[in-house]
C-alpha cells in the first residue's frame, strides 16, 4: 500500500523517534510511505522551501491522493493532522490510522472527537511499546 504518513511538524516533536520507528516498520512492512520527510531533524528539509499554498498543494492534492490509507501519530495536538484526517474521512475514500500513547489516557490528552469517532474508515489506536504499533500495522 501507498501510506500518507503524517504527524506534528511545527509543533511538539516529542514523538519524533516514534514518527521514525513508524515510517521504518511500514517501509520494512512492504508499504511506500510517501511523507518521508516528516521524519527529518532539518524544519526547511520538511518544507524543502516551499511557500505555504506549495505545501498544502504538495501534500493535500498530490501526496493525499496517492495514498491507499493516512497513518498518524496523534500524541502531540497538530492542527495540520487534524487537517489531513478529517479531509481524508470527509473525502470517505481511504482508511485512517492514527496511533497514540497509552500514558496519555491518564490525563485524558487525546481530543475527545478522535477517540470518540466511529466512522468506518477510522481506526484509533493506542500504544505502550513499539511492539504494539508494530502488531497493530501488521493488520492495517
Amino acid at each position: 500500500m501507498k501510506i500518507y504518513f503524517c504527524g506534528s511538524i511545527r509543533g511538539d516533536r516529542s514523538k519524533i523517534n516514534t514518527f521514525r520507528f513508524i515510517v521504518r516498520a511500514l517501509q520494512e512492512l512492504g508499504h511506500e510511505v510517501l511523507t518521508t520527510h516528516i521524519v527529518s531533524d532539518d524544519p526547511k528539509e520538511i518544507k524543502r522551501g516551499l511557500t505555504h499554498r506549495e505545501v498544502y498543494e504538495r501534500d493535500v492534492l498530490e501526496l493525499l491522493p496517492q495514498a491507499d490509507a493516512v497513518v498518524a501519530e496523534v500524541s502531540a495536538p497538530s492542527f495540520g493532522v487534524g487537517f489531513e484526517v478529517g479531509y481524508t474521512l470527509a473525502k470517505g475514500e481511504k482508511k485512517a490510522y492514527l496511533f497514540y500513547d497509552k500514558k496519555l489516557e491518564e490525563g485524558d490528552e487525546i481530543s475527545n472527537i478522535i477517540r470518540g469517532c466511529s466512522d468506518r474508515n477510522f481506526k484509533v489506536i493506542p500504544y505502550s511499546s513499539y511492539e504494539d504499533i508494530l502488531e497493530a500495522m501488521r493488520h492495517l
